[in-house]
């Protein structure tokens, strides 16, 4: 996760849902190095058949952890712009997003973000 600077909330939350029997995993199109995920991934599967823990028990216990979403610098920005613009929808949205951070979710607020996004720095002032 390091070496390609994943996102550790999209990658922890991925593998939330693993399955120990399985190979497959939507984490694998995270990762440019896929040799190295599917080793690494092989024996993240092997230890969590040797806790012996059901993957529904598991999984719960990670999804109820590991949140859907955070605050990023790139969606307080949005926020931020649109309402300086007098629109305070985005703002009302990312508020009501963050109220119910591990509700599974399919949107940009889950997503990586924009290219724009990735190169921002917000202080802590903003």
């Amino acid at each position: 996760m390091a070496r390609e600077r994943s996102d550790y909330t999209r990658t922890f939350r991925m593998l939330s849902v693993t399955e120990q029997q399985s190979s497959a995993s939507p984490l694998r199109d995270e990762f440019i190095d896929r040799a190295a995920f599917d080793d690494w991934f092989s024996r993240y599967r092997t230890r969590l058949q040797r806790d012996g823990v059901d993957d529904a028990e598991r999984q719960s216990l990670m999804l109820n952890a590991n949140p859907s979403v955070v605050l990023r610098n790139w969606l307080a920005q949005r926020a931020i712009e649109t309402a300086e613009k007098g629109d305070m929808s985005q703002l009302h949205r990312l508020h009501a997003v963050l109220r119910e951070p591990f509700r599974e979710r399919n949107d940009d607020y889950s997503h990586r973000p924009p290219d724009w996004g990735k190169r921002l720095e917000v202080s802590c002032s903003s």
